[in-house]
């Protein structure tokens, strides 16, 4: 087995700091060449500008596209609505002129489903026997069951 010697070059002195990792003059000619650049493309924008507003505007009489003629813009969007006065789920006024009426009653129907569930018993999954309790019924369960407690540390 051979020995080679590997020789590495002698450290150089510092003064607490990479000196050689940043070259100042490439940083000061890369801003420089972005300025410019940033330049060139915002004098070309301004010349493309001002040459679009110099361009004519289309004639009307011009020939339009076969497809254009035979092309059926939709419709507007049919909304669910229905006339009359809308109030939100707590009472206050959405429309007199029969406003966002989807929102109002998908709002109303959770609102009764949430109280429904938060205010009578109920099964969930019958084969898993997982039922439902009214909230202040399963607080009060909870609460004569006790929270999980940590250990305290040194215990």
């Amino acid at each position: 087995m051979s020995h080679h010697e590997h020789h590495y070059p002698d450290p150089i002195p510092s003064d607490g700091y990479e000196k050689l990792d940043a070259h100042p003059w490439a940083i000061v000619k890369f801003l420089a060449w972005l300025f410019v650049a940033c330049g060139l493309i915002l004098v070309g924008m301004w010349l493309l500008l001002a040459a679009y507003k110099k361009m004519p505007l289309p004639e009307t009489t011009s020939a339009r596209h076969p497809m254009a003629e035979e092309r059926q813009v939709p419709g507007g969007p049919r909304l669910e609505a229905m006339r009359g006065v809308h109030k939100a789920v707590y009472g206050e006024l959405v429309s007199q002129d029969g406003g966002p009426w989807f929102e109002t009653q998908t709002w109303q129907a959770w609102k009764r489903r949430w109280d429904e569930n938060l205010s009578t018993y109920g099964w969930i999954d019958p084969s898993a026997r997982i039922v439902r309790v009214p909230i202040e019924r399963a607080m009060e369960l909870k609460l004569a069951e006790g929270f999980p407690v940590a250990p305290k540390p040194g215990n």
